[in-house]
């Protein structure tokens, strides 16, 4: 980031700009989602958004206003709920405000401001899938233990464990994964994750099980003696395959 505050400053405007309408737009689906739009209801805009995009307008209005009083413009007024209208005011006299003795404050706010907005409009993604835990035993000061690391799979590489650091193909980790008789039938959400990737060839997270507990779609089978919960694999097959869930 450049420490030119009048770079700075307009590089927070453009984003202003670019992101303020947005933010009333739903959430953008991750890629592959499967989405029924004549079924799906808006979500509902949350108060938090609304909150930030108030504040945005209320350090707009309020940075233009000094503009205006104390470079004596008062012929240049702008309307408090015009954001695009506000930034633009603000870009022309950027230079002017990067010299001011409040400009520290002015950058802060305006760089808070481009950055809630764009966290809402752009949420975080991550680029990785987590495949499962790892089996694999490893070396500790009481002899060999299983890893237990978080096995996570990443576009165009090799899944890869982020504890012991072993790397292989999906499909050896898979058989790996899945050696324990006592996991063919019940599985942890955990490791149904990695059994519908294997069943399927479609990655799905655990807040997707989640929802489709939720919606009935699945049922929890049972509890491990960890408190984990069980879902038994071939129901939970059979329910996807009929409901053409992934397909």
């Amino acid at each position: 980031m450049s420490d030119d505050p009048y770079l700075r400053i307009l590089k927070a405007l453009r984003d202003i700009v670019k992101h303020y309408d947005a933010t009333l737009e739903p959430v953008r689906r991750a890629p592959g989602s499967r989405v029924d739009t004549s079924h799906e209801a808006p979500l509902p805009i949350s108060v938090d958004v609304l909150d930030k995009r108030a504040q945005c307008r209320m350090r707009l209005a309020s940075n233009c206003l000094m503009v205006i009083t104390e470079r004596d413009l008062h012929t240049e007024g702008v309307s408090g709920h015009d954001v695009p209208a506000m930034c633009d005011l603000l870009k022309r006299h950027a230079d002017w405000l990067s010299g001011h003795e409040a400009v520290d404050v002015v950058v802060w706010e305006l760089e808070a401001s481009a950055k809630d907005l764009r966290g809402i409009a752009v949420p975080y993604r991550k680029d990785w899938q987590n495949l499962g835990t790892c089996p694999l035993e490893v070396d500790s000061k009481d002899g060999p233990v299983v890893c237990g690391g978080q096995v996570r799979a990443y576009p165009d590489k090799d899944p890869k464990c982020q504890s012991c650091g072993a790397e292989a193909v999906t499909t050896w980790w898979e058989e790996r994964m899945f050696a324990d008789p006592e996991l063919r039938k019940l599985l942890t959400a955990d490791e149904l994750v990695t059994f519908i990737h294997a069943q399927f060839g479609r990655p799905v997270t655990q807040v997707a099980i989640r929802q489709w507990v939720a919606r009935g779609i699945i049922t929890k089978a049972d509890t491990n003696d960890k408190g984990q919960t069980l879902y038994d694999k071939g129901a939970v097959a059979y329910a996807l395959e009929r409901r053409k869930i992934l397909a």
